[in-house]
């Protein structure tokens, strides 16, 4: 294995942080406190790691449409935000990602985020859709199927294109820790700017994950 440089130690050091502080809300026992505590802590780990990045969350809306509630939006500079009740609302062209957080991430989730994603994209094909997941209750042999890759043999970086459709085509990136398994690897899938899916193989992956935030900024 070669030498991590010193970006790569800390970006680790993020990595295992992430992982620590899911452990630690885990004794919270108030479910939706539980949840905006871990969507806080993300948020301010990219406020931090992009000090110019303008982060929000709440509704998108354009015309009469309104988005159901989006956990974390990436907003243009100069985006608008209204007040409608206590909630957030923004114009879906002033929005460049969308991103759900899930502390386990489930196949009926992935479902509906992919419509949501798909609205989102019909109305503002710019903006990139995707989802955090602190676990995912799918092994990655079965949620890389799903992203039209075929299992050839361990490890995670031996998936080759299977040439299956795809069941969340709207869906530009999913990254997971795996935080509840003891010898569980973080993995991504993302688009590149071809549209083709594909698995970063090194490793701290939450540098990818970041990446995502910063290359169209």
């Amino acid at each position: 294995m070669e030498k991590l440089t010193l970006q790569e130690q800390l970006d680790l050091y993020y990595q295992n942080l992430l992982k620590l502080q899911f452990g630690a809300s885990e004794d919270i026992s108030h479910n939706p406190t539980k949840g905006s505590m871990r969507e806080e802590f993300i948020k301010d780990f990219l406020e931090k790691s992009f000090p110019q990045i303008k982060l929000g969350r709440g509704l998108l809306t354009k015309g009469s449409w309104q988005s159901t509630q989006i956990d974390l939006l990436k907003l243009k500079p100069n985006a608008r935000v209204y007040i409608l009740g206590g909630q957030n609302l923004v114009e879906v062209d002033d929005c460049m990602i969308i991103m759900e957080i899930k502390s386990n991430g489930r196949t009926k989730e992935l479902e509906e985020f992919e419509e949501v994603a798909k609205m989102v994209k019909g109305l503002s094909p710019s903006v990139m859709c995707g989802i955090f997941c602190y676990n995912i209750d799918l092994t990655p042999k079965t949620l890389l199927e799903r992203f039209g890759f075929k299992y050839k043999k361990k490890p995670l970086d031996l998936y080759i294109k299977s040439g299956k459709s795809i069941l969340y085509p709207h869906i530009d990136f999913i990254f997971t820790l795996e935080a509840k398994k003891e010898d569980g690897i973080p993995y991504l899938i993302i688009k590149n700017i071809d549209g083709e899916y594909y698995i970063p193989k090194d490793n701290p992956v939450i540098k990818h994950f970041l990446d995502i935030f910063k290359d169209i900024s």
